[in-house]
């Protein structure tokens, strides 16, 4: 299965090992709005494929799954974008930064049939 990792700090190079030692994994897309990150990935032993472009995770067909691990306030647009673009998301704790945002992101998952 091919997964895209939005956010690559600490929790998402977390992630991304996992998916691969997961053995599911075929292959991991990185996004990230500072490139600098990218650097970070190579010296913890882990690969994947590098992108500042959105659009391009959410229009890439083959990948059905992300995993928000950007900074809290990124975690209501990330999911939102993805749900529209019709993949399943893991998000890391909190879902969101208000109830009624995270109330929208569970909503948004549930009429979509993605969960």
């Amino acid at each position: 299965m091919k997964v895209a990792v939005l956010g690559t700090g600490g929790m998402g190079r977390t992630v991304i090992g996992e998916c691969h030692a997961s053995g599911m994994v075929s292959e991991v897309v990185a996004y990230d709005i500072d490139p600098a990150k990218f650097a970070e990935l190579a010296p913890a032993g882990l690969s994947a494929t590098t992108t500042t472009d959105l659009g391009r995770v959410m229009d890439d067909p083959a990948i059905k799954l992300v995993f928000i691990t950007a900074s809290n306030a990124a975690h209501y647009p990330l999911a939102m974008a993805a749900f529209r673009a019709g993949k399943a998301v893991m998000c890391e704790k909190p879902i969101a930064v208000t109830l009624p945002l995270a109330r929208r992101m569970v909503m948004e998952a549930e009429r979509r049939k993605l969960f």
